[in-house]
């Protein structure tokens, strides 16, 4: 069933000569950008639902890159070369959809903080998760199955967020018990098998890319971990809805976007501490700097309290 639907998806695209392409490009690509929206709430509006928006992010990646290297289920194309997917052909596992379990988090966080005073706001969060989803049908790269329980998860990450930041008492007993989580499944995925396919002497789906991209969000995790500790026990700062801390909030968010979309900025380290290593270290300053150095900087700026 999955695979017919991608069909008739693939059909209704060659049948409408691509018109709608553009514009499922421009969805499946604004996956990335959400993010800003939950560091710039952290940063200028509240502190604590800023917190559990980017708190679910990290939870739901990591989930994510666990359960493709668990599964190990093959690209819909890969399965069925009846699939013409569009553009690129990731190599990476398929299932559950990382887009599906990215954006879900960030929009629907969004969507749940503001549903009371703009409703309107709410739906299209929700809209856009939805868009999303389909989009990388669309494209031909995921099955419905791998987005259905890619969102689901994402909600599911919500709810463990939502518990944590709701029960600061247990907070750090929950840090801890996340910590350990991820130390676990660093260890089984470091260690298990997995399967491969080449075509052409080419690897057409393989683990690498998830391997690398796993451990860049078990150091998101561990990164937010100790910059919400830090930042708690040291910074203590206030955000603040006015055009000086959306100035310095904006410039921020420059730098952040600088450093993190190369995944493995500390490339350099990889000879000593190996590539993933190098990329654990990545995602835990990436968000350390969201968690606690920025706001280190709007407090001394913004003369915050």
């Amino acid at each position: 069933m999955d695979i017919e639907y991608l069909l008739w998806l693939q059909n209704f695209r060659e049948a409408t000569n691509n018109v709608f392409t553009p514009f499922m490009e421009l969805v499946s690509h604004l996956e990335m950008w959400f993010i800003f929206a939950a560091i710039f709430v952290y940063w200028t509006i509240s502190k604590r639902k800023g917190f559990f928006i980017i708190l679910a992010f990290c939870i739901s990646c990591f989930m994510n890159g666990v359960l493709k290297l668990i599964f190990c289920i093959y690209r819909p194309f890969v399965l069925d070369e009846r699939i013409i997917p569009l553009g690129y052909r990731p190599t990476s596992y398929s299932f559950p959809s990382g887009h599906a379990m990215s954006v879900t988090p960030v929009l629907g966080g969004l969507a749940v903080i503001s549903r009371k005073k703009a409703l309107w706001f709410a739906c299209i969060c929700v809209l856009f998760v939805v868009l999303t989803g389909l989009s990388r049908n669309y494209y031909g790269v995921h099955t419905l199955l791998d987005v259905v329980v890619g969102t689901l998860l994402g909600v599911l990450s919500l709810w463990i967020a939502s518990v944590i930041v709701s029960h600061p008492e247990r907070e750090t007993l929950s840090y801890a018990i996340i910590l350990v989580i991820c130390a676990v499944c660093l260890y089984y995925i470091s260690t298990k098998s997995y399967p491969e396919k080449y075509e052409g002497g080419n690897l057409i789906a393989g683990s690498g890319d998830n391997l690398r991209i796993t451990f860049y969000e078990a150091g998101m995790i561990a990164g937010l971990i100790s910059g919400r500790l830090i930042e708690r026990k040291y910074i203590d700062f206030s955000p603040g809805l006015s055009v000086k801390y959306a100035v310095i909030a904006f410039a921020g968010l420059c730098v952040y976007s600088m450093f993190t979309f190369g995944r493995n900025f500390v490339s350099f380290l990889n000879p000593f501490i190996t590539e993933y290593g190098g990329t654990f270290i990545s995602g835990f300053v990436a968000m350390l700097y969201i968690a606690a150095i920025w706001p280190f900087v709007i407090k001394k700026v913004c003369n915050a309290r």
